[in-house]
């Protein structure tokens, strides 16, 4: 049996919790089917600031121009702390745009996380066809 969730327009490619390995960056690798296989990764890492106590993100790229990096600054709230708006972080050349939101959960500050994500795709090629 195969489920399909869609919300908005958007359909959900992936969605799951994980536990970061020892506080360890988390990576998600992504294969853009619509392109043959072109992957696009997303790094998560989890860094702290003790000057400046505020949750936040840095984004970055990595050589390749396929890999997000976004680096956690004092992601360690219990109730969590994330982006809850969806983060667009690839598209392709057929009007195909990938999104992300997640929520960090953290006991203890340099402890194991959870992780809570899903990833959207929206299609916007049949649009683009009317137009």
């Amino acid at each position: 049996m195969e489920t399909l969730i869609s919300s908005g327009g958007a359909t959900v490619v992936e969605s799951g919790s994980v536990f970061s390995y020892d506080d360890k960056p988390i990576e998600i690798t992504l294969l853009d089917i619509k392109t043959n296989g072109v992957p696009f990764k997303l790094k998560f890492s989890f860094s702290y600031d003790t000057k400046d106590n505020s949750p936040r993100w840095i984004f970055g790229q990595d050589n390749s121009d396929m890999c997000i990096h976004i680096d956690l600054i004092n992601f360690n709230n219990p109730l969590g702390t994330g982006m809850l708006s969806p983060f667009r972080f690839a598209s392709n050349n057929l009007g195909v745009s990938y999104y992300i939101t997640y929520m960090v959960n953290s006991w203890e500050q340099t402890r194991s996380k959870l992780f809570s994500y899903s990833i959207y795709c929206v299609d916007n090629s049949e649009e683009k066809r009317e137009k």
